[in-house]
This record gives C-alpha cells, structure tokens and sequence, in this order.
C-alpha cells in the first residue's frame, strides 16, 4: 500500500512539471506569427497551429502581398512552435 501512495504522489509531482502549451500559449502564438508577418508587409490570410506533442505545435501561415510588376503573390510557409522543457517560454519560426 505504501508503495502504491508514493508511486501516485511521483507521478502527480512529475505531471505538475511538465511545461505544455496551454489555449492561451497557442493563440498567442498565432498572434505572434500574424504580426511579425503584417509587419512585413503581408496580408495574413490564416495560421494553423495543432499540437503535435505537449511541447509542440506544427501548422502554417498563409500569405499575400501585392508586388509592383507581379501582381497578388500568395505564398504559405511551414511553421512551427516549441517550449523549451524547464519553462513555458517557446519560440516559433515559419519557413
């Protein structure tokens, strides 16, 4: 019985640890992807961000910019988010 407590107060301590990305960290990200790329001048027309793993998230981010001599371009770029494993910090980037 002993042994059956301490391995469920172990699991409910390293469960408490785990850093994951929670609604408000994935639509902050989204957010975040939006205006870094509106600032570059894009029209955002949609991000997708869906979890992967506890720790990352994978989607893209669809674009249009209107060029002098080409017209509308629309481009979509592969992008991805990842907390680091001691904090709820995380970065994303899209290629």
């Amino acid at each position: 019985m002993k042994i059956r407590l301490v391995l469920v107060l172990c699991v409910i301590a390293l469960t408490a640890c785990t850093h994951s990305f929670r609604e408000e960290d994935v639509a902050a990200a989204k957010t975040s992807i939006r205006g870094e790329f509106q600032k570059q001048g894009f029209t955002v027309e949609e991000v997708v961000l869906l979890r992967e793993s506890d720790t990352k998230l994978s989607g893209y981010a669809k674009l249009r910019k209107t060029m002098p001599l080409l017209g509308d371009i629309e481009i979509t770029k592969t992008c991805t988010a990842t907390m680091a494993a001691d904090s709820d910090e995380y970065f994303w980037e899209c290629r």
